[in-house]
């Protein structure tokens, strides 16, 4: 044997430890990926996704730190394992964007005294988090992983009751701040956060969920935690969403001129609900044990108005109202209510008073073009048109009287809006 061949043998020796280990990687990846028909990508994604959902509602038992490095990871993940196209899949509402990039801007206003680290860049995180993930997934797993978190969720806040029954069937006063028994609470911090979960759940459910079993089951659990709770506001945001989804429906088997005609009708029907409710309305919140001041939120309206007249387009900047009650002008607004509040119990009040006129704005713009995107779909994807609009008009609802301008809220309108988009891609 000659030196060329001993040479050769030595070579070949010491590469194929290496090429062996690294081929049979690859090839336990591909198999793990074949035999149970997922990809690594998707799995990633799939659990970004219910973390996301999970911390928009505090039941994730971390602080907001340690929730961003698990979603960091899990993005890092995603996009190691995804196909090398998937950055030219990234999209970016303009509306979101734009609402994002305000409310991080309004932080130099120069009332902001409070850093950086509030729940406002928590859920920018959130949103962040979305975006990357799903520009790597297909709307198969985004609509899995939402009907995933969605169930966990309901199931969670059932058998919590039961086994904290004294405790999840109570709530705290907004204004005396005592326990009431009007109302339960389940796993959540309050009843009306239980009441918009559960309106999110009945749409996210009522869409999304494939098996029609699970999908009524679920559905009826999420009416039951909205009526459970006692919440007028929920009520409201459970018959508007429920009304989008009828028209949407009854929309799309119309065509031509039959479109406008039902359009048409449809309003009316809209405008009657809101005389009807003008008329017997009072008797809905003496049922539900409440009273025309609507709880002491409109005293609360009241006085947040004084304060947006102070800074009407640009408002008080994110960090500038309720972090600190010593501190202007929260500390006027609470002294003249005589009681502590730490938010509006309006989205729309919330919205003006710390991110001003503009920020209300392109909130509002935010709404109007995730119900958008879901006409654009609504024949090309009847499920998810009806998610976007429905989740959209719900959240308009519950936001008369619950600041819903943060968690969810920020991501979960970004998100229908790129269902939309990939739904449109699929069939182009």
């Amino acid at each position: 044997m000659t030196a060329i061949d001993n040479n050769l043998i030595n070579r070949t020796v010491r590469l194929v430890p290496q090429q062996t280990a690294a081929g049979l990687i690859r090839r336990s990846i591909g198999t793990f990926s074949s035999v149970f028909s997922v990809k690594l990508h998707d799995i990633s994604a799939g659990i970004a996704i219910v973390v996301v959902f999970l911390a928009s509602f505090d039941l994730v038992p971390t602080g907001p730190r340690p929730v961003a490095v698990l979603l960091l990871l899990l993005v890092a993940l995603t996009w190691g394992f995804s196909p090398k196209d998937s950055m030219g899949r990234l999209f970016l509402p303009a509306s979101s964007t734009c609402f994002v990039v305000w409310a991080l801007v309004s932080r130099f206003w120069t009332l902001n005294v409070f850093g950086w680290g509030d729940k406002f860049f928590a859920s920018v995180v959130l949103v962040g988090a979305v975006a990357m993930v799903t520009a790597c997934v297909g709307l198969e797993t985004i609509q899995r992983s939402l009907a995933i978190s969605t169930i966990s969720v309901i199931v969670y806040n059932f058998v919590y009751t039961v086994l904290h029954w004294s405790t999840a069937t109570v709530s705290i006063d907004e204004v005396s701040g005592g326990v009431t028994s009007i109302g339960w609470r389940g796993a959540l911090n309050h009843k009306n956060t239980l009441a918009t979960f559960g309106v999110i759940a009945f749409v996210i459910c009522r869409t999304l969920v494939k098996n029609r079993f699970i999908r009524f089951g679920f559905a009826g659990l999420s009416v039951a935690l909205v009526l459970l709770s006692r919440s007028a506001t929920g009520l409201f945001g459970l018959a508007a969403a429920f009304a989008m989804m009828w028209f949407m429906r009854g929309l799309q088997k119309r065509t031509g001129a039959a479109r406008g005609t039902y359009t048409l009708g449809s309003s009316l029907l809209a405008m009657l609900a809101v005389v009807a409710w003008n008329s017997f309305g009072t008797h809905v919140l003496t049922f539900l044990g409440k009273n025309s001041t609507l709880t002491g939120r409109t005293k609360i309206w009241s006085e947040s108005f004084r304060v947006i007249r102070q800074r009407p387009w640009v408002g008080t900047g994110m960090g500038g109202m309720w972090a600190d009650q010593s501190i202007e002008p929260t500390r006027t607004l609470v002294r003249h209510l005589g009681f502590t509040v730490f938010h509006a119990h309006n989205g729309y009040i919330e919205t003006v008073l710390i991110l001003g006129v503009v920020g209300l704005v392109l909130h509002v713009w935010v709404l109007l073009a995730t119900i958008k995107c879901g006409l654009r779909v609504l024949t090309l994807n009847p499920r998810v048109a009806e998610f976007a609009a429905a989740s959209a008009v719900a959240i308009v609802c519950l936001s008369f009287s619950e600041s819903l301008v943060l968690g969810a809220w920020l991501w979960m309108p970004y998100l229908a809006m790129t269902m939309c988009r990939r739904a449109q891609k699929d069939v182009l």
